[in-house]
This record gives structure tokens, sequence and C-alpha cells, in this order.
């Protein structure tokens, strides 16, 4: 996972640095805690889907950006990484799918 997490945080903190966004104006646009994108920006936590969407929408660019297509096998092996961990990637992608279709059946049980 740390894979996608640190290619997250480069694209979020070099996003960050053209913009010239500071970390409290991001966390005011997208309403979350500043700690929260801290905590994005050093690979700790991800977005959830939704906020993602947002955090694209707010940065003007597309969502694709923050999302690194080279995970691969291939990719994984010239990282000297095996396909059990390319698998666990993919696995924990599946998981927050998941977490985010339980959040939305919800939302709209409430509905």
């Amino acid at each position: 996972m740390k894979a996608e997490r640190t290619f997250f945080s480069k694209q979020l903190k070099k996003i960050i640095f053209e913009k010239n966004i500071t970390q409290k104006d991001l966390a005011e646009k997208l309403g979350v805690a500043q700690a929260m994108i801290s905590q994005w920006l050093v690979g700790d936590r991800n977005p959830t889907l939704k906020t993602l969407k947002k955090l694209a929408d707010a940065l003007e660019v597309p969502v694709s950006y923050f999302i690194d297509e080279n995970i691969t096998n291939e990719t994984a092996k010239k990282e000297n990484k095996s396909d059990s961990l390319v698998l666990e990637l993919v696995l924990e992608k599946i998981k927050h799918l998941e977490a985010e279709i339980e959040l939305l059946k919800t939302k709209i049980n409430k509905e």
C-alpha cells in the first residue's frame, strides 16, 4: 500500500506547490481538518473516493492525476516487489471500494 500512498502524496505535494495553496486553505475548501491534509502529504492516509473527487475538483486536475496507473506486475518486479505485494495492493484497493459502497448504501437507505 505504501507505493500508492507515496505516489498520491508526491502528486498532492506537487500540485499544492504548483498552485501555491496552503494546507489550511485546501482543508477549508474540502471541509476536512488540516491534520488530514498533513496525513495525506506524508503518506499516512489516503482520502475516500468522494473526497478524492472533491480534491481533484478543488485543485482543477483530473482524479487520474492522483492515481498511479503504473502499479502493475511488471513495475512491481522492476522495483523488486513480489507478486504477493501487488496482490496485496489490489486487495487493499478492493477493501476501500467496498467500504465506500457500504457508506453509499447507508446514505441511500437514510434518504
